[in-house]
């Protein structure tokens, strides 16, 4: 396998089909970067909650915005019935969006890279191709996953504290370590289960025969598994960035007495810190995709 020539077709195709970076990851993106945005904010707030972490002025603050938006529903209904309507929304486009938009973005590099052409409207049609079974995978992968594993960690750290942290780590190593193998073996099973119409399952059992078989290939998929780890990285330092610029001109300014000034500078980067963080992950994610595209390809010829 001619690893440089595919991450470099890979980085090429990316930057000649420019419009799939907003067609079918921008928003994706920026959903993903909200959901961790929000993910992070309730981990911090939450662990600063327990006192474990010795942040009280933190608490104080945190608190005082909760207790603002708790009295900001019953003197603006109207605002809040809205609020309430785009949270479902954002929801359900978190669950829905990002499996539609990465189903139609494999068939439509896949056919592309095979020499058809193709329009993005066409790429929303094979979107609908797939869809429920590609959601049926994410779903199931999703218990397995090494955030999911995470987010267990932290709820035992919250509910038992600091000292039950030796007790559980063994067990939690353990279950990262299954995570991190499930997830090797997985590597292809999306592909399978878009460009090749299997179930769920059967994908999953291909996908795992398929690792196994070209083993030697290993390096070459740790080596995606390191860029996708540096995309989790990333957007966790974006999720960490956005907050503090969100609420640094707000306190800043309330301070002085300009509260509203503070509040409109704070927006304002905000939307702009998560428009370069969205794009810059959905060029990271087309590219990324394309990798693991011309991979699969490559291995079935083989």
């Amino acid at each position: 396998m001619n690893y440089r020539g595919i991450i470099a077709d890979a980085w090429r195709f990316t930057r000649v089909h420019k419009s799939l970076i907003y067609w079918f990851a921008l928003i994706p993106a920026m959903i993903h970067v909200l959901a961790v945005v929000v993910y992070m904010s309730y981990q911090m707030y939450s662990l600063v909650g327990t006192h474990y972490l010795g942040m009280d002025d933190l608490t104080t603050v945190m608190g005082r915005l909760w207790q603002a938006g708790a009295q900001f529903a019953p003197a603006h209904p109207g605002a809040a019935v809205f609020l309430l309507v785009l949270s479902v929304l954002f929801g359900v486009a978190y669950f829905l969006l990002p499996p539609f938009c990465q189903g139609a973005l494999i068939q439509w590099i896949a056919k592309v890279h095979a020499g058809e052409e193709l329009t993005m409207m066409d790429g929303i049609g094979l979107g609908f191709r797939r869809f429920l079974q590609y959601l049926e995978y994410e779903l199931a992968v999703r218990s397995v996953s090494i955030v999911s594993i995470a987010t267990e960690g932290l709820f035992v750290l919250k509910s038992f504290g600091p000292s039950s942290a030796g007790f559980f780590v063994a067990l939690f190593s353990f279950l990262f370590v299954i995570g991190m193998i499930l997830t090797l073996l997985f590597t292809y099973s999306e592909f399978f289960i878009v460009l090749e119409d299997k179930g769920v399952f059967p994908s999953m059992i291909a996908s795992s025969g398929l690792v196994v078989r070209h083993w030697h290939r290993t390096l070459f998929m740790l080596l995606l598994m390191v860029m996708i780890t540096v995309r989790m990285l990333l957007n966790i330092a974006v999720a960490m960035l956005i907050p503090f610029l969100v609420l640094g001109p707000i306190l800043l300014f309330a301070s002085i007495a300009l509260t509203w000034l503070g509040v409109i500078l704070g927006v304002i980067l905000g939307l702009v810190a998560l428009y370069f963080a969205s794009y810059f992950v959905g060029v990271f994610h087309v590219f990324s995709t394309a990798v693991w595209t011309f991979a699969f390809e490559e291995l079935k010829a083989q």
